[in-house]
């Protein structure tokens, strides 16, 4: 589904955290090691540059098309990626009537 980030974001943050999840923003993702009770996850606090572990259930790599996650696990991507030029267009309910959200461009 290609929804932007700013909708999809608060949605899965949300409902991850009524189900008991911590989220953690500006938190880079270094690698991860897995075993039969769970993954061990490797991350940078970007802020202070401390480097430091996580010990969970599951990892979710929602990290987009370039997923780091995805990588590591060998995980592949079909389909075209890097469409220069996406955008969202919404209609306003005052003029202007055509106004853009958000632009995307990777060239």
């Amino acid at each position: 589904m290609d929804i932007p980030q700013t909708y999809l974001e608060p949605i899965l943050v949300r409902n991850a955290t009524v189900r008991g999840t911590q989220t953690r923003f500006s938190t880079e993702y270094l690698g991860h090691s897995q075993d039969e009770n769970g993954v061990t996850v490797d991350v940078r606090d970007r802020l202070t540059g401390q480097e430091y572990r996580i010990r969970a259930k599951y990892l979710i790599g929602a990290d987009g098309a370039r997923s780091r996650v995805a990588e590591d696990i060998g995980l592949t991507f079909e389909g075209a990626m890097d469409i220069a030029g996406s955008m969202n267009i919404s209609k306003p309910t005052s003029p202007p009537w055509l106004t853009i959200d958000r632009v995307f461009s990777t060239g």
